[in-house]
């Protein structure tokens, strides 16, 4: 369900400016876990973002909770198969140099730089984290939502789908579920 993943994509790189964050300050309390910056930069940037991606992680969490209170489960299996897709066979080393030619690794570096992390370790975390909520987040939305018939409903299963998301979003926050800091 590669729209889930771009959907998100599109809200995190929303970009405005805001205040400096430290790796260790509380961004919101999640069924009474603290979720910390650091949570936060496992997988995104805040640097330019800062508060519009800081709350698309916390919808993003907030799916996740939400398909393991349903009872989905996601296998260590299915997170390699996720993370094989590109290279089969692959090894995390061999997945990181493949990037040494895209942009995407000056990000890999700075947040590892940010964390205080080698870039393959950072990549590693990251892959794991993002792999795993993309698959809970995946099948959440395939058990909610009916696939859309064509190409051309798929902007308005886009637009339900976050729809969806924010309601939750909130609900959560009512209920005390979700504390944003």
């Amino acid at each position: 369900m590669k729209i889930t993943f771009w959907l998100f994509g599109a809200i995190l790189l929303a970009s405005c400016t805001g205040p400096s964050y430290e790796t260790d300050d509380t961004v919101a309390f999640l069924d009474n876990e603290e979720i910390t910056v650091e949570d936060v930069m496992v997988q995104y940037s805040i640097e330019e973002g800062g508060e519009d991606v800081i709350e698309g992680f916390l919808k993003q969490e907030v799916v996740v909770q939400e398909a393991k209170d349903m009872g989905i489960t996601v296998s260590d299996e299915e997170i390699e198969e996720s993370k094989q897709a590109m290279m089969p066979g692959s090894e995390v080393s061999e997945r990181y140099e493949a990037l040494e030619d895209q942009s995407d690794q000056t990000f890999y570096e700075r947040q590892a730089s940010a964390l205080d992390m080698v870039p393959e370790e950072y990549f590693e975390v990251w892959e794991d984290k993002t792999y795993t909520s993309q698959a809970y987040m995946d099948k959440y939305i395939s058990e909610t939502f009916d696939e859309p018939a064509s190409e051309e409903d798929a902007e308005a299963f886009a637009d339900d789908v976050n729809d969806h998301i924010d309601a939750l979003f909130e609900e959560y926050q009512e209920d005390g579920r979700l504390v944003v800091e």
